[in-house]
């Protein structure tokens, strides 16, 4: 699946986090670079920065399967993903208790090799909501940066984009996790 995404080049380049030699490193700076283009520019350059609330537990299956076959993936390899990821059980058990079995008809398994590969597929397209944000994406963290000479133009600009943003989120059933605000 990997050799497959890389060659066909179906991650953004501004998708870092769960990818090999795209860790902390290269995504802090690549952002880095962004705002010393802004400042040797002498450009006002804000920053959005946003953490998604319980990312990888609310990811739509329906939505998932669309974005998978969109990049590419068909027949009895997309069957194969959308089983991995479809009605999966799960109970608790503590001090010899065991509830009831229940399924999980959401998100995808976070302790898995495929899970964080196919949140990045999902989140993928992000980039694409605003022609005029800057974007670096870190498996549930991203950052949106506009630069502009003006300071009530970035702000404005950044307003408008931004909302963009929130509409891909809301059409991608995803939510900011507003208790990491600052």
């Amino acid at each position: 699946m990997t050799n497959f995404i890389d060659k066909y080049k179906i991650l953004s380049k501004e998708q870092f986090g769960f990818r090999k030699n795209m860790g902390t490193d290269t995504a802090l700076s690549n952002y880095i670079d962004t705002i010393l283009s802004g400042l040797n520019e002498k450009l006002y350059t804000v920053s959005i920065f946003m953490d998604l609330s319980k990312a990888f537990d609310v990811l739509n299956h329906n939505i998932l399967k669309t974005k998978l076959e969109h990049y590419g993936f068909r027949s009895n390899f997309l069957e194969f993903l959308m089983n991995f990821v479809e009605n999966r059980k799960y109970f608790v058990s503590a001090n010899g208790s065991t509830s009831h079995t229940k399924t999980v008809n959401i998100g995808v398994p976070q302790g898995s090799t495929l899970g964080p590969l196919l949140f990045l597929l999902y989140i993928n397209d992000m980039i694409n909501c605003s022609d005029l944000l800057k974007f670096s994406l870190f498996a549930d963290d991203s950052t949106a940066t506009y630069s502009n000479s003006n300071l009530n133009t970035t702000l404005n600009i950044l307003k408008v984009e931004f909302s963009k943003v929130l509409d891909w989120l809301t059409a991608n059933k995803l939510i900011i996790n507003l208790k990491k605000l600052i």
